[in-house]
């Protein structure tokens, strides 16, 4: 197509609140999407922003459908001996479970009449089979866009783990989850798996802004994980 990096086109520059996670080339309809924290970095909750914030510009452009590849699904997974950032703290499905949603969430936000289609290719295996056993459930990320089913791990003192599996609305707060499974506010943590940074992945509940603030400000992602145990004394 002759297109030249050279000829890349930030939109949107006069957000100055964020850099743009969606650039033209161009006059090209050809699009770039850097879903990466600062530094570089993978982080699984940048994927959500950059796909609402493709569909956007797409809307806006004119465009009927998207042709897309999984975003920030390469590097390598949990690597330690590779440089920071090349590595990735997620499989790679979450990235489709992280668009799917975006998507759903966007289309019921939008309210639109004829919304840019969404199509996905998917080339590594490891996703394909989550698709295709039916792990990853596609329908229910598309009709539960403000919704959140997850897994509950409690490691006990005694040594005894226990899993729950929860369906909540991501509005609901932290303080809401740990008391239904019984989890004491003190002397305890809350871990998320996979993290959406990988800074961020352990909070203590006694933490207020931490104990009344909602699941999805958490981290929590749709297919994911919280593990809570006691705090290291």
């Amino acid at each position: 197509m002759g297109i030249s990096i050279d000829s890349i086109r930030i939109l949107d520059p006069s957000d100055s609140k964020s850099e743009p996670l969606v650039a033209r080339f161009g006059d090209w309809p050809v699009y770039a999407v850097r879903a990466r924290q600062s530094g570089d970095r993978y982080a699984l909750g940048v994927i959500r922003k950059a796909t609402m914030e493709l569909l956007t510009v797409a809307e806006q452009n004119g465009h009927s459908r998207i042709l897309a590849q999984l975003l920030a699904a390469g590097g390598r997974l949990a690597d330690q001996n590779v440089r920071p950032h090349l590595r990735r703290s997620y499989p790679a499905h979450f990235s489709l479970i992280q668009m799917v949603w975006a998507y759903a969430g966007w289309h019921d936000s939008a309210n639109k009449q004829n919304p840019p289609q969404l199509s996905i290719y998917i080339v590594d295996p490891s996703v394909y089979m989550e698709v295709s056993s039916g792990r990853l459930d596609i329908l229910e990320l598309l009709n539960a866009p403000t919704n959140l089913r997850f897994w509950a791990e409690i490691n006990w003192p005694s040594g005894r783990v226990e899993h729950y599996l929860v369906d909540a609305s991501y509005n609901e707060t932290v303080r809401l989850i740990a008391e239904q499974v019984d989890i004491p506010r003190q002397n305890w943590v809350i871990e998320v798996i996979p993290p959406m940074r990988e800074d961020q992945k352990v909070f203590e509940l006694s933490d207020p802004y931490v104990w009344d603030d909602s699941i999805l400000w958490l981290g929590i992602t749709p297919g994911g994980t919280v593990r809570f145990r006691q705090a290291c004394s």
